[in-house]
């Protein structure tokens, strides 16, 4: 095999195949896995997303399971997107982990009404934290 020949077969499955799009799910992923999370866990939670990163390489004949494999693997990645998220959110802001009794409380004894005016006074500091997100996704 010759070395064009290779280098043919990569720029293939560069452009036509899943190598970019893994490529770019994995380094987003990583990127918003370690926004949230420290230590450890990033590679727990890479590890826990990598089942849907590898369905990218399973071939599928129809184009139909091909969109809806689309679809699920974007929710797949938005999920820890969106958790990793709103870790940092609460930990910047209140210092406090999603599964503190500070948080859980707060959550437990809060109104619809009182949602609202919270999202009223730091509408600025919510949206700062949604465009990420959407533009990640």
């Amino acid at each position: 095999m010759s070395a064009g020949s290779v280098a043919s077969r990569l720029g293939l499955l560069w452009r036509d195949g899943p190598l970019a799009s893994f490529l770019a799910i994995t380094a987003t992923l990583w990127l918003w896995i370690a926004f949230g999370h420290d230590g450890r866990k990033i590679g727990q939670l890479l590890l826990l997303a990598l089942p849907g990163l590898l369905w990218m390489w399973w071939p599928l004949r129809s184009a139909t399971m091909r969109a809806l494999r689309s679809v699920v693997l974007w929710l797949w990645a938005m999920a820890f997107v969106a958790d990793a998220t709103l870790r940092a959110y609460l930990f910047d802001t209140y210092q406090a982990a999603p599964d503190s009794s500070l948080v859980l409380g707060a959550m437990a004894n809060t109104s619809a009404r009182e949602s609202a005016e919270y999202v009223a006074m730091h509408w600025r500091l919510v949206t700062a934290t949604l465009v990420p997100v959407a533009v990640a996704g």
